[in-house]
Formats: structure tokens, sequence, C-alpha cells
């Protein structure tokens, strides 16, 4: 038996991930493999690649073939995701300055990559890809194709992270989504709100930002409102008006303000009443639209019974008022607008005027416009104080009369809906007030002053005090006034002086006034305004029969019949003329 001849080595087959070693028999160490040593190198050519190609087409629009070419760099896993990020990160800055470039993006696959590349775990990449869809969920145009895309599940997913920059732009990108209903109610189906109340106590105030921006749209939505108002978000946002940062307490404000627009008596604002108290450090800003802002929130929680008496116990009225006498009209409008939601509720009105409204009142010729006499007028009226109504009213027509600001002559109209003021403006020697207001060079004053005098008019009080002839012939004067062809003036004070002739006292100043002389004229006017006012104050000429015969002094009562049923409606004052003429035996016999 022959002995067994010793193992050989074979001879391995050259390779050239084993060159080196293969060539360097006396070296130790572990065989390197050129392919992976080549990688990192291939990553930075690659990278260098990208950033020339940004760079070369950074000024020029984004075309279907440059972007094919930015797509490209995305599936191979040979690119660094830096790479990757980098091409996101200027898609995104060019998506919030031109949308047209935004909806070029948009239309392109990328926008598929980059819903796949919010679950690559490398920040830089999550946060240009929530940047860019941010963007274009910002722009109509491109909003459409986000929310087809359908991401909210994957953006909830990052605020889990804990990585603060990822957490606060996918809360940007779902602020963005969420202000149209479809991506809403998607972010609510994702369970985005299960992290609201956490996030706005974040220590990042850019996460804290958007958070607040998220609430005030998802509440702004009528589909997904009650669901924030489920998850309570008061406290946390009470917070932020008082302890968060300086960037946060406008978006605050502004989710507060949409929120108590939702309160009714099953939402309560606060668990703890002491919340409202941030309310009060918000007065003591220089910044007039936070001012503002505040003033709005407190208009909101005003709104609701169960919060009025902890804002009464703050105080908050004397902190408004206090506003009437700042030097920016806006926040004085504001501030005012709110007494008046406050003044509506029992005490409410009370309490205005206890914080000192009404010596605010006497200095009213320094308020800046009709909005603050409206509402002032509209406290006052709560609060049925018979001097102050006949101060006001005093006051009112003083201004009106210098021509400081002929919008307040809307508060003397609105005192008319309550007696106590009707009467205030007769005791003031409102009809030579109101004559003089008559002649007036500014058609708004010389249109609402004859609206305030139809209505005195049919007010059982004050009806009799403008049964007056100086003002009718105030009024027929009015006839003459002929801007463009509109006979506006005309139509204004036919209406008015019909309103007036429906008493026998008042018909009797109409006809004496002469108005009836115009009757014929305005039946064939052109506006059919003048013709149907014209038309219903000959209906109620002829109720009464001193003024009845005037009409049929008017001769061819037939032709006048004519021309009132040739206007729409006509037919129902013929009837109304007829019936009324028929009463007296003069009007019987001519219509025999």
């Amino acid at each position: 038996m022959q002995p067994m001849q010793p193992l050989t080595r074979q001879e391995s087959r050259p390779s050239i991930y084993s060159w080196w070693s293969d060539s360097n028999p006396g070296l130790h160490g572990p065989t390197i493999n050129l392919h992976t040593a080549t990688k990192p190198l291939l990553r930075y050519l690659h990278h260098r690649q990208a950033l020339d190609l940004l760079a070369k087409n950074r000024y020029s629009p984004l075309s279907d073939a440059v972007l094919e070419v930015y797509s490209s760099f995305f599936p191979s896993n040979l690119i660094a995701f830096s790479t990757k990020a980098a091409i996101v990160a200027e898609l995104a800055a060019r998506s919030l300055s031109d949308e047209t470039d935004a909806r070029a993006v948009a239309g392109s696959p990328i926008l598929l990559d980059i819903k796949s590349m919010l679950e690559c775990c490398d920040a830089r990449m999550e946060q240009s890809c929530c940047r860019l869809l941010g963007n274009l969920a910002n722009h109509r145009g491109t909003a459409p194709d986000v929310l087809k895309l359908k991401p909210c599940l994957q953006l909830v997913f990052l605020l889990r992270g804990g990585k603060s920059k990822v957490v606060a732009l996918a809360m940007y990108a779902l602020s963005a989504i969420a202000r149209y209903e479809d991506g809403a109610e998607a972010i609510v189906e994702a369970k985005a709100l299960d992290h609201a109340l956490e996030l706005l106590t974040s220590s990042d105030a850019l996460t804290q930002g958007w958070t607040c921006e998220l609430l005030a749209s998802l509440a702004g939505q009528e589909s997904t409102a009650l669901a924030v108002l489920a998850i309570s978000p008061w406290g946390p946002l009470m917070a932020l008006l008082c302890d968060g940062d300086a960037s946060t307490i406008q978006p605050a404000q502004l989710a507060l303000s949409k929120v108590a627009e939702l309160l009714d008596s099953q939402a309560r604002p606060v668990g703890d009443p002491r919340a409202i108290d941030y309310l009060l450090e918000l007065f003591k800003s220089e910044d007039r639209e936070s001012l503002m802002r505040t003033c709005k929130l407190v208009g909101q929680l005003a709104r609701d019974q169960c919060t009025v008496p902890i804002l009464l116990d703050l105080r908050m009225c004397e902190r408004l008022v206090a506003l009437l006498y700042d030097d920016n009209p806006n926040v004085v409008i504001w501030a005012m607008a709110m007494l008046d939601q406050i003044a509506r509720w029992v005490d409410g009105a009370e309490a205005v005027v206890d914080a000192g409204f009404t010596t605010h009142v006497s200095n009213l010729p320094d308020l800046p416009s009709q909005i603050v006499g409206l509402s002032t007028w509209s406290i006052i009226a709560r609060y049925k104080t018979t001097a102050m109504l006949t101060s006001t009213v005093k006051k009112f027509f003083l201004l009106v009369a210098l021509g400081d600001d002929e919008g307040l002559v809307l508060p003397l109209c609105r005192m008319t809906e309550s007696t106590g003021g009707a009467r205030a403006i007769v005791d003031t020697n409102g009809v030579r007030q109101m004559l003089r207001l008559l002649d007036s060079p500014i058609p708004f004053l010389r249109k609402h002053t004859c609206l305030l005098i139809a209505t005195l008019a049919v007010c059982e009080s004050t009806a009799s005090a403008v049964s007056d002839l100086k003002l009718c012939m105030g009024l027929v004067s009015l006839f003459d006034i002929d801007e463009h062809g509109l006979q506006r003036d005309a139509a204004w004070a036919m209406y008015t002086l019909y309103h007036i002739a429906s008493r026998p006292d008042g018909a009797q100043a109409v006809v004496k006034a002469n108005a009836t002389r115009h009757i014929l004229r305005f039946l064939r006017s052109t506006s059919t305004t003048v013709r149907k006012y014209t038309c219903q104050l000959v209906g109620k000429l002829a109720l009464h029969e001193s003024t009845a015969m005037e009409l049929l002094d008017l001769g061819a009562h037939v032709s006048l019949v004519s021309l009132l049923r040739d206007d729409d409606g006509g037919s129902q004052v013929v009837d109304q003329v007829m019936s009324g003429l028929s009463e007296w035996a003069d009007g019987v016999a001519v219509i025999c």
C-alpha cells in the first residue's frame, strides 16, 4: 500500500478584490475589499456632481429634463442621504418662492419619492422632505397634489421621533395641509391631535408655533372642529400667551380665537378659571397687532356665558376701556367692539359703564369712526340711562354737523331702535339738526338722514314730531337732485315721505310741502325704486280724506291709474288708491 501524498494547496484564481494582499504576501492584516473602499469615493463624486447640477440650474426654470436628472439620484443606495437632502432642500426653496417651480415639482415623479423618503430615518432628509411638502401645500395650485399623495401618516409618525427640527417641520407641513378640508380630516384620522398637547409644551418654539397653527386650521374646519375641542387645548395655549417665546404669542392667540369661536353650551373654555388671568399680561404689550388680537380673543371668550363672570371678576372691562384712549384707531375700534360684546350679557353693560365708559363718552368727539359710534350706542342703549342717551345724541349731532365724521349718522339711525333713543333724538332739537343734514353736500349723509326720519315717523312717540312742514319741504327739495340720472335722493325722500304720510297730520304736511306736484313726473321715472315709493305714497295719501282730494285735483285720475298699472306691483297700489278714494263722497263721484 502506497503512502498517501501530502495535501497540496491549489492555486487560487486571481481576484481584483484580493490583488493588494496577493501582491504583498509579507504584509499582515485583513484583506481589503476594493469595491467597499470605493464607496465613499463614489458618494463624494455623486455629491459633487449633484451640487454642480444644482448650482448650474439654480437660476433657470425647472424643466422636466432637469427634474428627471434630479430624480435619478433618489433610487440608488450608493448615493448618500446628504446628497438627496441637498436636492430636496433646493426644490423646497424654489417651491417656496416661485409657484411655477412648485407646479413643476408637483407634476414630476419626485413627489412619490418624497413620500417614501419620509421614512428614511435620516434627519436631514426628513427635514427637507417636510419643508418641501409644506411649501407645496401653501400654494393653492399645488396643494391638491400634496393631498393626493396622502403623506399625513408618515408626517404624524415623525412627531414621535424626538428630533426637534424634524418635529417642527413635520408640524409645519401638517399645518399647511390642514388649511384644506380633506387635509384636515386626514390629519385627524392620522391621530395628529394625540401629540398636540405634548408639543404645545415642547421646549422648541418653532414646534409650539406650528402646533398652534395646526390647531387654528383644524378649529376653522367644520368637520374637524369638535376634534380640537375634545382635547381641551385651553390650558397649554393660555400658558403660551404668558410664558411662551415671543414668536409663539401670535399663533397662540390665533389658535385661541379660533377655538373660542366654537364655544357653546357643551364646550367650556377653561378647566381652571385662572388661565384667563394670562390675558391680563397681554394688555401690557406695546405691539398694536398683539393688542388687537387680544381684544378679539376677549370678545370670543365673552360669547360664552360661563366665562363672562370670570372676565368681569378680572376687571377686563377696565383694560378694554383704557384702550379707548389708544393712539391707534384700530385698537380703539376693537376695544369698543369687545366692550359691546360683553355688554350683551346680564350685568355686562353695567360693568362696562362702571369701568369708566361714561367718562369716555364725554370725550366722544375724539372717536375715530362710525364703527366706534355704533358700538358706543349699542352699549348705552343696553344700559338705558336717559341722561346718557340725551348726552350721546347731542354729541353725535355735533360731530355730524361739524363734518368730522359723517359715518356717525349710523348710530343715530340705530338709536331709533329703542323708544328712549328715538325720544332722545327728538328732545335734543333733532328736527332742526336733521334739516341741516338734508342740506348736506354728502350723499351718504342725505341718505341716512332720510332713513332716520322715516324710522322716527313710524315710532308712536316721535311720529308727530317729524310730521313737520319744514322737514317735509326739506325732503321735497331732494327731488331736484339728480346725480348721473340715478335719482337716488328722490328715492330716499319719497320713501321717507311715504312713511310720514301714514298719519293724517303727516299726510297734510306732505301735501303742503307740494310733494304731490311731482307725483305724475315720478310715476314716469326710469328708476324702478322711485316709481315704487311714489306709488306707495299715493296709496297712503288716498287713505286720508283731506289728502285724497289732492290726488283728484291732479286730474285725469284714469291716467294716474294707468301709470300705476304699468308698474311692477302697481295693481295692489291701484286697489289701495281706489279703495281709499271710495271712502270719500267726492272720490266716489269721480270714480263713478
